[in-house]
């Protein structure tokens, strides 16, 4: 059904519950998993400040990729890109050729999402592949 899952992911609490929710799915469909970290183009310079906000992502994906994968089966995989995340989301996805995309729902919007659309709402607009909101659980458990 899903042989390639794509997880966007940027350190928060929401990343790793689409993480967790990948894992398990990956695991009973036999499913690979990429997690991916898109690091802010902050203009058309690349300078010490963007090597360093590159080689911190490629950390924290990994680091992720072993807390959350370490003890399984499922075949995943790491990347970072530079660019804005809906962009590079979209593009990282048709990469890799994704048939699944998880998000983590954030319990709170920011103000600007309600000004803007937010990332996963324009992921889920723009992109052709389902997308699953993976929601933290309500009790702090993971049952």
């Amino acid at each position: 059904m899903y042989d390639t899952i794509a997880v966007p992911v940027d350190g928060s609490p929401e990343a790793r519950t689409a993480a967790e929710e990948a894992r398990d799915l990956a695991a009973d469909l036999g499913s690979s998993v990429h997690l991916f970290y898109v690091v802010p183009a902050t203009g058309y310079l690349f300078g010490v400040d963007a090597v360093v906000d590159i080689d911190r992502a490629s950390s924290r994906v990994a680091e992720l990729a072993t807390d959350v994968f370490g003890d399984s089966d499922v075949d995943v995989h790491t990347a970072v890109r530079r660019g804005t995340q809906e962009t590079v989301t979209l593009s990282f996805l048709e990469e890799v050729g994704a048939d699944l995309v998880v998000l983590g729902r954030k319990e709170t919007p920011e103000v600007r999402d309600y000004l803007f659309w937010s990332t996963p709402a324009q992921i889920v607009r723009e992109s052709d592949i389902s997308v699953l909101l993976a929601h933290p659980s309500v009790d702090g458990d993971d049952a």
